[in-house]
């Protein structure tokens, strides 16, 4: 639980900042991203995936999962063995490569950096990046290549994807990025997020499946390669399948964005798209966690929506909104949360002895 107290306090010191400028200096800045980058990188076997990376680091190649994942995690590997560094070392590396371009992001596209991080932190998103930690790096590198997206310098962004496939192939998943810069209207955006949250199982089991298993290679088991998450839709237990509260949450949210959608200014129209596409994947692969876990893609960017929205408010208005919207998010995410440890690390050691 001391990292949920953790987690509560950082969450207060925000809103009390966030209510005095807009702005932060860059010693707080860097202060929250390093204070993340320790918490994840010294943890000890928390989060689902931990085990699989750690064996992944102390393990032989002869698992044979070295020469199949992406090749920037066989340069990690070989790097980090080449002087000798520990598992701790390895993760303090993993949370780096997600927290900094993270960082970089927020204080360029964010208009309140410290309602940024209360929306990583507050959301599941600091939180899972324990778990999909390929998947996060990847999403850390297109976050903090968007400015370029933005500037409708396309070349560059590409070759930003180039670099985040070098850590999770779904980083492909930007190209679609590219389709959200185009000001859709309010009514088109609430039919299509209507119609998956309604249809999205239907569309999921008619249309979708049949093209998903040529992208299963992205999702491959450490622990045992002959597995590779080859799950159909009646693989995972009911306890893994949410309760379906979350999924109403989220779209009410989502028609909400919508509806308010013209407070903001034009700048932001790929953030609000962005985040009505995350609700719709979500809509669509509801019952499929392996691929449900691609709108995180999308629900990045509420890190730069939640604070326009809170900023297009009146200056009283905005404490209360804030702490109000982060609430929703806070309560799932410390439901799902509660049961985990945050276990002592029997060694805090960098480098091994030698």
């Amino acid at each position: 639980m001391l990292v949920f107290i953790l987690y509560i306090l950082l969450l207060f010191c925000f809103l009390f900042y966030s209510v005095k400028a807009e702005r932060t200096s860059r010693t707080f800045h860097v202060f929250i991203a390093i204070v993340l980058i320790v918490i994840a990188g010294f943890r000890y076997y928390v989060g689902v995936d931990y085990e699989a990376y750690r064996e992944m680091y102390l393990g032989t190649d002869d698992t044979g999962y070295l020469r199949i994942i992406e090749p920037g995690w066989r340069f990690l590997y070989d790097l980090l063995h080449s002087i000798g560094g520990t598992y701790n070392l390895w993760f303090i590396v993993i949370s780096s490569l997600t927290i900094i371009p993270i960082a970089y992001g927020i204080k360029q596209m964010s208009p309140c950096v410290v309602l940024s991080w209360m929306f990583f932190i507050g959301s599941f998103l600091y939180t899972e990046s324990f778990n999909a930690c390929r998947q996060y790096v990847a999403m850390a590198f297109l976050f903090a290549g968007t400015p370029f997206l933005l500037a409708k310098q396309f070349v560059k962004f590409l070759m930003v994807i180039c670099v985040a496939m070098l850590f999770h192939n779904s980083a492909i998943i930007g190209v679609a990025f590219l389709f959200l810069l185009r000001p859709y209207s309010t009514k088109f955006r609430l039919i299509v997020l209507i119609s998956t949250l309604f249809l999205g199982e239907y569309i999921l089991r008619t249309f979708v499946m049949g093209w998903l298993t040529s992208f299963m290679s992205s999702f491959i088991s450490v622990l045992d390669l002959q597995r590779s998450y080859s799950y159909d839709l009646y693989s995972h237990s009911d306890n893994l399948i949410n309760t379906g509260v979350l999924k109403y949450v989220y779209n009410v949210l989502a028609i909400i964005v919508c509806m308010l959608s013209k407070r903001l200014d034009t700048r932001y129209t790929f953030f609000i798209n962005a985040f009505v596409m995350a609700i719709c994947w979500y809509n669509l692969f509801y019952i499929f966690q392996e691929y449900l876990r691609m709108h995180q893609y999308f629900l990045m960017y509420g890190m730069v929506l939640y604070p326009a929205f809170v900023y297009s408010f009146k200056y009283k208005v905005r404490p209360i909104l804030a702490l109000s919207i982060l609430a929703v998010f806070l309560v799932f995410t410390t439901k799902s949360s509660w049961d985990e440890t945050y276990r002592k690390n029997p060694t805090y050691a960098l480098f091994e002895n030698r």
